[in-house]
């Protein structure tokens, strides 16, 4: 989990710069929920084509522990534009001009 959340961060840096994102927050929620949307739509997808198993086996036959850590970083990930960017407009702040 600390290497996925690594790349989370340089992913949506990434992104935000890419596509130069407005600092607004409905628009960087927007697309970490989209993108959120996205991943999981594709991890079911692929665990249907690839495991043959059905979602709600799947979702049933995760540990409860390392289930509820994933869980959380899914959400942080869909966060993670967000709280760059209001990380960015902190520590701009805060420079001395």
């Amino acid at each position: 989990m600390p290497f996925m959340f690594i790349v989370i961060v340089f992913a949506a840096d990434y992104v935000i710069r890419r596509f130069s994102l407005p600092s607004s927050g409905s628009i960087l929620l927007s697309v970490g929920f989209s993108a959120l949307a996205l991943v999981v739509i594709a991890e079911l997808l692929l665990v249907a084509v690839f495991q043959d198993v059905s979602v709600n086996r799947y979702i049933a036959s995760r540990d409860p522990v390392s289930g509820s850590v994933y869980l959380f970083v899914l959400l942080l990930f869909a966060l993670v534009p967000y709280i760059l960017s209001r990380f960015r407009s902190m520590s701009s702040r805060n420079r001395p001009n």
